[in-house]
């Protein structure tokens, strides 16, 4: 019995070895052989070189967004906006808003703008200081802060982008755009001199949108805006 194993545990693993060795050279070739082997690609997706082909990469960026932050300015004959503010496509935003030289640290949240009393808004008031009540919220009114809202909210803002991405009619120029390779394209349907500049990579997210005259804008952190949150009960004056 010992005889017939030693001799049976030895065939066996010769049998798997030869089995595992042909199994390596793959089927039906032989020793000596030419090897065949598959060519490796990585194909990566390509920088738009049209309008046409941004114009559908932007839009696409656009109908997925969820959040950006903008920087700029709005001048309209009736007001002037500045903004340094993070906007979600849900309709909230935080950030600050200067309208027409009212300045305001804002959180929009929950249908309710809050906005931070600060020295420089004392200012507007002609008041040396906001004490003691500086660093609290105060509730803007809705009905104004609904206007706001409409003139340079989350809305607005991507409805403005995705009205520019379609009327592009320029191919895209290469450029920098602070350090960073960027493509810019005119846009049509604005004041002359009106454009666009996205990134220069396949997703061609927006930087920047200039309409001479009525806006100039940039955008950074798409998609990574934080949630804003309302202030505790307790930073709220009443």
């Amino acid at each position: 019995m010992n005889i017939q194993r030693q001799l049976l545990v030895p065939a066996l693993v010769a049998g798997l070895l030869s089995a595992a060795l042909s199994g390596c050279g793959g089927a039906g070739t032989q020793p000596g052989g030419p090897a065949t082997s598959r060519a490796i690609t990585n194909a990566q997706p390509a920088i738009p070189t049209t309008a046409y082909q941004v114009q559908g990469h932007v839009v696409s960026v656009l109908n997925g967004a969820k959040s950006v932050h903008v920087k700029g300015s709005y001048t309209w004959p009736h007001f002037r906006i500045k903004v340094d503010v993070s906007l979600l496509q849900s309709g909230q935003m935080a950030g600050f808003i200067d309208d027409d030289g009212f300045p305001m640290s804002v959180i929009d949240v929950g249908g309710k703008m809050y906005v931070k009393l600060t020295s420089a808004l004392a200012a507007y008031y002609h008041h040396t200081g906001c004490s003691p009540f500086c660093g609290k919220y105060a509730i803007y009114p809705r009905s104004r802060a609904a206007g706001l809202i409409r003139d340079m909210g989350p809305k607005w803002t991507l409805s403005t982008l995705t009205g520019m991405a379609n009327d592009l009619f320029s191919n895209p120029i290469h450029t920098t755009f602070h350090g960073q390779p960027a493509l810019q394209m005119m846009a049509g349907g604005y004041d002359p001199g009106a454009y666009i500049i996205v990134t220069a990579t396949p997703e061609c997210l927006p930087l920047e949108a200039v309409d001479p005259g009525h806006f100039r804008l940039t955008f950074s952190k798409w998609n990574s805006v934080p949630t804003p949150a309302a202030p505790p009960k307790s930073e709220i004056h009443r």
